[in-house]
């Protein structure tokens, strides 16, 4: 798939979800809560920032010196950034018209908390099928997914996974379950195989322990993101690097 094409896919889509910045509130508290616990930082970056509905960026833009937002579609990240009130001021930089899909990104400079936004289920989703029905070609491309990731990160910092696992498309319970029975529901799902492509987080956890560079990880709770019409369960892996 070209990169015109990819744009053009993921253009509708940001479109499509444009105006749901109120819809995200509790998905985007969960996410500014996780990205501002601790000291103040220096610089973020996050992949898949899109149109930023699921970022408080007044907030993160007072917690880290510079924020930069990267994402293949450049008019939702503007957007986003003028609908939040944010300019050069507050330190944030845009990164547009990037395939992240290659797993290669020309970084300037590594960032201290590095930032998978929901973005690993869509990438995923634009191989061809016969890539995503072979289980070896899914765990090769989530690697590359993480490589890129912790690749672009300061040693000593952090990245975070966040992903969508499941929507109630398939988990038809999934309105209906409460934030204390979530993490038993979505383990039962993961049993019978009702996840989106290359989502377990048991899997990745695993995988995450073959890496190196990686000194902790650490699978949070999880939570739910209404998107449209649709519900979402989404979960966070914050790994930390070695110094």
């Amino acid at each position: 798939m070209s990169l015109t094409d990819l744009q053009e896919i993921q253009r509708q889509r940001n479109l499509d979800t444009r105006g749901n910045w109120e819809r995200s509130q509790d998905h985007r508290n969960q996410i500014t809560t996780k990205l501002t616990a601790g000291e103040p930082e220096s610089f973020l970056r996050v992949f898949g920032a899109g149109n930023a509905n699921d970022l408080d960026l007044n907030q993160l833009s007072q917690h880290y010196t510079q924020i930069e937002l990267v994402d293949i579609d450049s008019e939702a990240l503007t957007h986003g950034i003028k609908s939040q009130g944010i300019s050069h001021k507050h330190g944030v930089e845009l990164v547009a018209d990037v395939d992240l899909s290659t797993h290669q990104f020309p970084y300037t400079r590594p960032a201290s908390t590095t930032v998978s936004a929901c973005l690993f289920t869509q990438l995923i989703e634009q191989q061809s099928v016969e890539h995503n029905r072979s289980p070896e070609s899914v765990a090769l491309f989530r690697e590359n997914h993480l490589k890129m990731l912790m690749s672009s990160t300061q040693p000593g910092g952090r990245v975070l996974f966040i992903t969508d696992i499941v929507s109630n498309h398939t988990a038809r319970q999934l309105p209906k379950v409460s934030e204390d029975q979530l993490n038993g529901f979505l383990s039962e799902l993961v049993a019978v195989n009702n996840f989106f492509t290359g989502t377990n987080p048991f899997a990745i956890q695993k995988q995450l322990d073959s890496f190196e560079e990686v000194a902790t990880h650490h699978l949070h709770d999880a939570w739910t993101w209404k998107l449209g019409a649709r519900r979402f369960a989404v979960y966070a892996i914050e790994i930390q690097l070695k110094a």
